[in-house]
């Protein structure tokens, strides 16, 4: 939604995501505040920084954005990998994409330091899927499910669904509450749900203009003996714990015990693998195995000890993942790696291209030589 907006303001009319000829997107954790995108005479703070990349072609010109998670910094940046503008259905040659040149804008109002007072619709809300406003964010909550207030500002609980109802509490950022019912669009063209907090009962928004005011409180696991099978009777019980925001690649592998999960990283700055510790998704950061090739594949050892990492060059990298090293890399394939299974007591690994080319490879004990 930021980047639509400042691409509005720059060419005078508004654009929608139904506007564009192509968009690309990619979540990335950048080094430092410059987003990948430094601007000269700049001073940025090395910290790392969550973000996303938006490549936005319009009228046959493309836009490369960078914007910050809070959404507290927006760049137009250049010289992101651009998407190929395809030709129109009567045959006409598309136009030749242009990239736009580089400008720091910051947003108008900076979400995360202005409580949520959205402007008036012009139009009547479009009613979407489950009460949820067409126009409005995916819902991240569940009715039965523990949330929170997102941090940066307190949530105001009204009696009603809608910002002119009376004003019953406020939550602190932080403030824990359990979802009640919900989502409901609102005249005010907001999603809100019903929560809970203490003796408190109330509506609040989810949030607005790509920000959400509200967040779910990620859940440990239960342990597997104490799951019920998943049955016709017993479907509608399922709950949903939390929902990732960001690319979900293909290659992903749980550890025996489920207490960790590799996800391959499609993001071109941080090469490599993900490392989620279930039970820490709330306050611990993902690590990230950082690797030069491209992952295509994923496996864990049955043992747990070991994490092979495939690439789409074709090697296969043996990794003591709780050490965060390489134990060997191998010239496996000539293409993409697109499966990898240990055997169960770890001392086989069998790899399988995008050829169907199979290879066994043997594996030490203890994962030494």
């Amino acid at each position: 939604e930021f980047a639509l907006q400042d691409l509005s303001s720059r060419v005078g009319q508004p654009v929608t995501a139904a506007d564009l000829e192509t968009f690309t997107w990619q979540e990335t954790i950048y080094p430092n505040t410059a987003l990948g995108c430094p601007q000269p005479g700049e001073v940025y703070a090395e910290v790392q920084t969550r973000g996303f990349q938006f490549v936005l072609t319009y009228q046959g010109q493309v836009y490369d954005y960078r914007v910050s998670s809070d959404g507290s910094m927006v760049v137009l940046c250049q010289g992101a990998e651009q998407p190929t503008a395809t030709a129109p259905a009567d045959g006409a040659p598309a136009p030749e994409p242009t990239v736009a040149q580089p400008t720091a804008v910051p947003p108008t109002v900076p979400p995360a330091t202005v409580p949520p007072v959205p402007a008036t619709p012009t139009a009547a809300p479009d009613l979407g899927v489950s009460g949820m406003c067409a126009d409005g964010l995916l819902p991240l909550l569940t009715v039965g499910q523990q949330a929170r207030i997102a941090p940066g500002v307190p949530s105001i609980v009204r009696a009603q669904p809608a910002l002119t109802a009376e004003q019953v509490a406020e939550i602190p950022a932080g403030g824990s509450f359990a979802v009640v019912e919900g989502p409901v669009c609102g005249d005010d063209g907001l999603t809100w749900w019903q929560i809970q907090s203490d003796d408190v009962m109330g509506w609040i928004a989810q949030g607005e203009g790509g920000v959400y005011y509200v967040e779910p409180i990620p859940q440990a696991l239960p342990a597997a003996g104490a799951l019920t099978p998943l049955a016709a009777d017993n479907v509608e019980q399922l709950v949903e714990l939390s929902r990732i925001q960001g690319n979900v690649a293909a290659a992903l592998a749980w550890t025996p015990d489920g207490a960790a999960l590799a996800v391959a990283s499609t993001d071109p700055v941080n090469t490599g693998v993900w490392l989620y510790d279930v039970a820490a998704l709330a306050t611990d950061f993902p690590r990230l195995l950082e690797t030069e090739i491209v992952p295509s594949a994923l496996a864990f050892s049955p043992d747990g000890l070991l994490l092979a990492i495939g690439g789409a060059d074709g090697t296969i990298e043996l990794w003591d993942w709780s050490e965060e090293t390489v134990i060997t890399s191998i010239a496996a394939h000539q293409v993409a790696v697109r499966t990898l299974s240990f055997n169960p007591d770890s001392t086989l690994l069998a790899s399988v291209d995008e050829n169907l080319t199979i290879a066994l490879w043997g594996v030490a004990a203890g994962a030494e030589g």
